[in-house]
């Protein structure tokens, strides 16, 4: 199965499982506390302690994992910078091991998506995940341009690329 993502293909190596759920983030997911504090929050949901993959967003390759114990902040900003110290400066995927979940971000500059298979439930997500994550629901409410913030969201993402969002991440 591949994915949509910026006019280009989202790579197998990260959505190999059956993903049923999807958001996105605007935020560099290696120095964005929000977002990956919310991640690990959805990890633990599903009582998982084995580790989670993190691989190059360029080519797949193993950097390294996330352990049950680890900081994930302190972690993943050590990958990072050991991968631009190889001269990849493009972003990172996760990937849990038992694939309840994935997370792509081609370049921290870029939206990542995370996927989820319909295992875990809305309850599960921790009370933060809304201001940091958005899923189809509200891409088809900004759509509509009902307030000046709709408005202007579509301005910047440009209402195509929100458009093809839509339909290759639909609501579920």
């Amino acid at each position: 199965m591949t994915y949509f993502k910026f006019g280009k293909i989202v790579p197998e190596f990260v959505f190999s499982g059956s993903h049923s759920a999807y958001w996105f983030f605007d935020a560099d997911l290696c120095s964005s506390q929000a977002a990956w504090s919310d991640l690990r929050q959805v990890h633990d949901a599903f009582n998982q302690v084995a580790p989670v993959e993190v691989l190059a967003a360029s080519d797949g390759g193993l950097l390294g994992y996330l352990q049950a114990g680890d900081d994930w902040n302190t972690r993943l900003n050590s990958l990072a910078r050991r991968m631009n110290a190889d001269g990849d400066y493009g972003g990172i995927a996760l990937k849990s091991m038992d694939e309840n979940w994935s997370v792509y971000q081609s370049r921290p500059v870029d939206l990542g998506v995370f996927a989820v298979n319909e295992a875990i439930g809305a309850a599960s997500l921790p009370p933060t995940w809304r201001d940091t994550f958005f899923d189809a629901s509200d891409i088809g409410g900004w759509l509509e341009g009902t307030t000046e913030r709709d408005v202007a969201i579509v301005q910047t993402y440009g209402r195509d690329y929100l458009r093809a969002l839509l339909d290759n991440y639909p609501a579920r």
